[in-house]
């Protein structure tokens, strides 16, 4: 993993990233309309921040925009991460179901 602060060149950034992907999805994302373009460049853009925020963050600390939470809401927070106590739906249908909504 590289630890410049220069960010990557556009070009260069695009051109590893496609190098990477099968020629299929290379022609369908040059088929992509601007809008839809612009949406993927935009969570792109989202994911390779949280990426970079999480990569930073030691087991359990806050991220850099968290305020200082007090013990109880770390464990919560750590457990949360861990997958403790945590239930998971299908989709907002179903956890509405299970919630009587």
């Amino acid at each position: 993993m590289a630890t410049t602060t220069e960010p990557p060149r556009p070009d260069t950034l695009t051109t590893s990233i496609l190098d990477r992907l099968p020629d299929d999805l290379v022609a369908r994302l040059a088929a992509l309309e601007p809008e839809a373009v612009a949406a993927l460049a935009e969570a792109m853009r989202r994911e390779s921040r949280r990426r970079a925020i999480l990569q930073n963050i030691p087991p359990g600390g806050p991220l850099p925009d968290e305020p200082e939470f007090n013990e109880e809401t770390r464990q919560v927070l750590q457990d949360m991460r861990d997958g403790k106590n945590v239930t998971r739906y299908e989709n907002a249908d179903d956890f509405y179901a299970a919630h009587g909504f």
